[in-house]
């Protein structure tokens, strides 16, 4: 991983190199500037020593030998070599060399520049005093054209040593300069980096847990807002996670303390947590458990069936049968899905319930009630024929006392064997077995509900309403038509009971992808919410008067929820009181 620099280590370089940088540029232009003022101003003053010179031989009038002792003499006091050049470049004095012994000075630029402009200087190197020279010429002019060019030179090493003390004066105070910023730059490159760090100290007790300290707010606006916001995050995020900690106990505990054992599996089919009941059921500690394949642990195909079905489904429940002590348990298992933070779907979580001695006492109040039911079918079959004989008898027709007793004795035994029949089918489902006793096949929807439809037809002209059928014609599913007619036959003869005359009820199928919907809806009396979960039950009843009124025996709904169960899906309501229901069977499509 790259290393990062600290932002002490970035601030403060940046102000040094804008800080020396600048002071470099400033010293640079002074020095430039100090040069450029010292060569104008010796320019000006060889001009003025030449303009002098012109006036003096011009007033004097001297001859060429004078001219040359008189430029040494002129040159040694003034420190100034003069140099007088005829138009033709031949040196007639200088008050450094002898005449006669110098070259032709035509070719010299400022001797040029005199001829032609009328001034001309130069700065570069004499190769007869080996030095650096500036050189100014002008020109004396006669009637017509010059007659002689008189030049003046000063070395510019006296220039450049002058100006190297003063630019070692300027160079000194700017260092100073720079070293004094350098040290503020220091200090307030730490008082930017202190409080950034002070934060960042503070960021890392709060990864470490301690949010409980608040951060300091700095000077600054910016990073007291900033300081502010974490603060503000940090107050959030304890109550968040004393919240958190605080839901994770009362869970732990909830999950602790359940009788049921409960496994949490992934999609892979391995354990991830189990609870306390889950440990005495599967007889292994919760360690060894973790992580382990479920089939490893519990070796019954019919339950890894259902475990590879449940890690895939959204909910699903079974009773299956296991053998624990050398004795068969039933064991009811739920699954549902188990998802994660975004909702994905991370696996499923079994609740497993010994429901052995629940369904022994429910198949022996089944049993009851099937046996009843057949030693009461019998003698019922005879009251009604004797009864409905007697009703036939001419001589008892004249006795209206006995003729309505009669019929009384016949509608309630008319009444008994219905309840009786439907008690009867209901233990023929409850005690069937799924794969021998009833006639699944793939079958168009279409023509159950159309039946159904037909079987309920005089109940509904008796009341004239109207029934609407919705149902694609190619929609399919493995049924027992048998089964599911007699379900969709229960739901329209309740619709058509607690519906009003002249009303509609609806009949439709909705294909869902991976479910069936089937929906019974009427707009009758409705279902109040407090009645909804019970009404399944054998023999409840919402309203008890009414429905003896009606003649229903209170099983037709318990017939129709196992019905579903049966083909492996489900029955939900919807109801408003005064507005009518809506009964949905919803059966699983096959994977």
């Amino acid at each position: 991983m790259k290393k990062r620099k600290k932002i002490l280590h970035q601030i403060y370089p940046t102000y040094l190199v804008v800080t020396f940088g600048s002071l470099f540029v400033v010293i640079w232009f002074v020095f430039h500037t100090l040069n450029g003022l010292f060569l104008d101003e010796t320019r000006r003053d060889l001009t003025a020593r030449a303009e002098l010179i012109k006036h003096h031989i011009k007033a004097t009038g001297l001859t060429e030998p004078a001219l040359d002792a008189w430029c040494k003499t002129a040159g040694s006091a003034a420190k100034t070599r003069i140099t007088l050049v005829l138009p033709s470049g031949r040196v007639v004095a200088d008050s450094e060399e002898d005449p006669a012994r110098m070259e032709n000075h035509t070719d010299r630029t400022e001797i040029l520049q005199a001829l032609q402009t009328g001034s001309g200087s130069s700065l570069r190197y004499s190769a007869t005093l080996k030095t650096q020279m500036m050189y100014v010429a002008l020109p004396m002019t006669g009637e017509n054209s010059a007659r002689l060019v008189v030049r003046t030179a000063l070395p510019v090493t006296s220039i450049y040593s002058a100006l190297g003390g003063i630019k070692f004066n300027i160079f000194a105070v700017a260092l100073v300069l720079a070293l004094l910023v350098a040290l503020v730059s220091l200090v307030i490159s730490r008082n930017i980096a202190l409080p950034i760090r002070e934060m960042e100290q503070g960021a890392r007790r709060f990864a470490g847990g301690d949010l409980s300290s608040k951060l300091v707010l700095p000077a600054s606006a910016e990073l007291a807002s900033l300081a502010e916001a974490m603060n503000d995050m940090a107050g959030r995020l304890d109550d968040r996670i004393k919240t958190a900690i605080r839901q994770k106990n009362e869970l732990n505990a909830v999950f602790s303390s359940m009788t049921e054992a409960v496994i949490a599996i992934g999609s892979n089919e391995k354990i991830l947590r189990v609870n306390h009941a889950a440990e005495t059921f599967l007889r292994k500690s919760r360690q060894a458990l973790n992580g382990t394949f479920l089939y490893e642990v519990i070796r019954n195909h019919d339950f890894k069936k259902f475990v590879e079905s449940a890690v895939k489904t959204d909910r699903s429940e079974a009773d299956l049968p296991f053998e624990l002590d050398g004795k068969t348990h039933i064991i009811n298992i739920h699954a549902s899905a188990l998802v994660d933070e975004t909702g994905e779907r991370m696996g499923a979580l079994l609740i497993l319930n010994d429901v052995t001695r629940m369904r022994q006492l429910e198949t022996m109040r089944k049993d009851f009630a099937a046996n009843v039911s057949h030693e009461l079918k019998t003698p019922l079959t005879s009251i009604q024929g004797f009864t409905e004989t007697l009703l036939a008898e001419p001589s008892l027709l004249d006795n209206a006392h006995v003729v309505r007793c009669l019929e009384i004795i016949a509608n309630n035994t008319k009444r008994l064997t219905t309840i009786i029949d439907d008690l009867l089918k209901l233990s023929e489902i409850e005690h069937a077995d799924r794969q021998k006793d009833f006639n699944f096949q793939e079958a168009p929807l279409a023509d159950v509900i159309n039946s159904a439809a037909a079987i309920c037809r005089p109940d509904l002209d008796s009341k004239q309403i109207k029934l609407e059928s919705d149902c694609p014609a190619d929609l399919a599913l493995p049924i027992d038509p048998f089964l599911l007619e007699l379900a969709l036959v229960n739901l329209v003869e309740n619709a058509v009971k607690y519906s009003p005359n002249n009303s509609e009820v609806g009949i439709s199928a909705e294909d869902k992808g991976r479910e069936v919907h089937v929906s019974v809806i009427d707009h009758g009396t409705g279902i109040a919410e407090a009645h909804i979960p019970r009404i399944f039950e054998r023999f409840y009843r919402v309203d008890k008067a009414r429905s003896r009124e009606l003649g229903g025996t209170g099983l037709g709904l318990a017939i129709v929820k196992h019905v579903a169960q049966i083909h492996g899906g489900r029955i939900e309501v919807q109801s408003t009181p005064g507005k009518g229901s809506a009964f949905t069977l919803i059966f699983p499509r096959p994977m």
